[in-house]
C-alpha cells in the first residue's frame, strides 16, 4: 500500500508539472495567455498591439509555421522556469518571432538567433538573455544597433546574418549606417533627425559588446548644399 501511495505521489507531481505550464500549445489559448500575463505590466500601446495585431497573426499557420510556433511555446515556458519576466522579456521574444515570420527571415538566421538566445538562457543569470532580447527587439523592429539617451545608430537596408560564435555577431552588408539625434529638447513633437549617414558601408556588429567594426563607406554633405559628387569623404580599411 505504501508503494502505491509513493507511486501515486510521483505521478501527481509529474501531472501537476505538465499542467502547470504557463503557455499552452493551442494557438488561441496561447494568444489569450500572453495577453493575460502581460496586461498588468505592459504599456497600453503594447497591450493593444498584442490584442489587435499579434494575437490574430499567431492564430494562422499560414503566418507562422507549426515548427516555429511550437518552438516559441517551448521557449516561452522555459523562460518562465528561468524566472524571466513576462513583460518585457517574454513579450519581446514573441515579438521577435512574429517579425522573423512576417519578414520571412532565413532559416539560418532563425536557427543561429535561437542558438545564441538558448546559450544565454542556460546561463547562471538572466542578464545576458535579457540584454540580447532587448537588442533583438529594437534591431528587428527599428534596425537599431545601439542607442543612448540622445542618439541612436541604425543600419538601414542591406542584409544581415547572425553568427552563433563564442562572441555572437551580425554581419551587415549592402546598407548604410545612420546616426539619429533626438531633438526632444526642442519641443513636445520630438523626432529622430539623421545627422550622420555613412553610405555604402558594411561590417560586423557585436551586440553584447555594443561594437561595430566597419569596412568602407562614404559621407556627403548635400544637406548643407554641397554637391555629393564633388564634396565627400570615403572611408578606407587598412
Amino acid at each position: 500500500m505504501k508503494k502505491l501511495s509513493v507511486l501515486f505521489f510521483i505521478l501527481s507531481v509529474v501531472v501537476s508539472e505538465v499542467s502547470a505550464q504557463t503557455f499552452p500549445s493551442d494557438r488561441t489559448k496561447f494568444a489569450k495567455q500572453l495577453l493575460t500575463v502581460t496586461q498588468q505590466s505592459a504599456t497600453q500601446k503594447d497591450q493593444e498591439f498584442i490584442k489587435n495585431v499579434l494575437s490574430p497573426y499567431l492564430l494562422s499557420e499560414a503566418n507562422m509555421s507549426n515548427d516555429v510556433f511550437n518552438k516559441m511555446v517551448e521557449t516561452c515556458n522555459l523562460m518562465d522556469t528561468k524566472k524571466l519576466r513576462f513583460y518585457p522579456d517574454t513579450y519581446q521574444y514573441v515579438y521577435v518571432m512574429y517579425i522573423m515570420s512576417k519578414n520571412k527571415v532565413s532559416q539560418s538566421n532563425y536557427d543561429n538567433w535561437h542558438k545564441i538566445f538558448s546559450t544565454y538562457l542556460e546561463g547562471k543569470t538572466a542578464k545576458n538573455a535579457q540584454e540580447f532580447l532587448t537588442f533583438s527587439y529594437t534591431f528587428f523592429d527599428e534596425n537599431t544597433l545601439s542607442s543612448r539617451s540622445n542618439f541612436t545608430w541604425k543600419y538601414i537596408g542591406g542584409t544581415f546574418e547572425f553568427k552563433a560564435d563564442k562572441n555572437p555577431s551580425i554581419n551587415l552588408t549592402g546598407g548604410k549606417l545612420v546616426c539619429y539625434l533626438d531633438n526632444r529638447g526642442s519641443g513636445s513633437n520630438f523626432k529622430l533627425i539623421d545627422s550622420i549617414v555613412v553610405k555604402k558601408t558594411e561590417g560586423v556588429f557585436l551586440p553584447m559588446d555594443d561594437d561595430f567594426k566597419g569596412k568602407g563607406g562614404m559621407v556627403t554633405w548635400e544637406k548643407v548644399g554641397l554637391a555629393p559628387d564633388k564634396v565627400f569623404a570615403e572611408f578606407t580599411t587598412p
